[in-house]
C-alpha cells in the first residue's frame, strides 16, 4: 500500500529544496539521528557548532514550514533545515514512522509520552 502523507511530503520538500546541497548543508546531510515522522511532519536532531540541534519540517494546511533550535532557524531558514530536506529525500526509511495514538487509546505512561511528542501545543490546546 502507498504512503500517502509520505509522498505528498517528499513532493513539497523537493519543489522547496530542489538543488543540491549548498555548501554549508553538506556536512549535515546524512549526518541526523533520532530521525522521526508522522504525517507530515519530519523531525531530527543534529550535531552542530554550538551544541545538538533539533530541526523539523511539517507539512500541513498552512504549507510547508521549518524550524530549527540554532541560533539562525527560529523560522527554518537555515542549512541545517536544508540538510533536513535532503536527508528525507535521500533516505526516507531512516526515519521511524510514528503513527500518533488518539487521546482515548493512551493508557499507560509510554502511552503518555508518544501522545506529546507528536502533537503541537496549539492541538494539545484546542482537544
Amino acid at each position: 500500500m502507498a504512503d500517502a502523507e509520505l509522498e505528498q511530503l517528499q513532493t513539497v520538500i523537493k519543489r522547496q529544496w530542489s538543488c543540491g546541497p549548498s555548501p554549508k548543508a553538506k556536512p549535515y546531510v546524512k549526518a541526523f539521528f533520532a530521525a522521526v515522522r508522522t504525517d507530515t511532519k519530519i523531525t531530527a536532531k543534529v550535531v552542530g557548532n554550538h551544541g545538538t540541534y533539533t530541526v523539523s519540517i511539517q507539512f500541513d494546511t498552512r504549507g510547508l514550514t521549518s524550524a530549527c533550535s540554532c541560533y539562525i532557524g527560529k523560522h527554518g531558514h537555515c542549512h541545517h533545515c536544508e540538510a533536513l530536506a535532503l536527508t528525507f529525500l535521500s533516505e526516507p526509511g531512516v526515519f521511524k514512522v510514528i503513527t500518533p495514538k488518539p487521546v482515548k487509546a493512551v493508557q499507560s505512561l509510554p502511552d503518555v509520552s508518544v501522545h506529546l511528542q507528536n502533537r503541537t501545543l496549539d492541538a494539545l490546546l484546542r482537544s
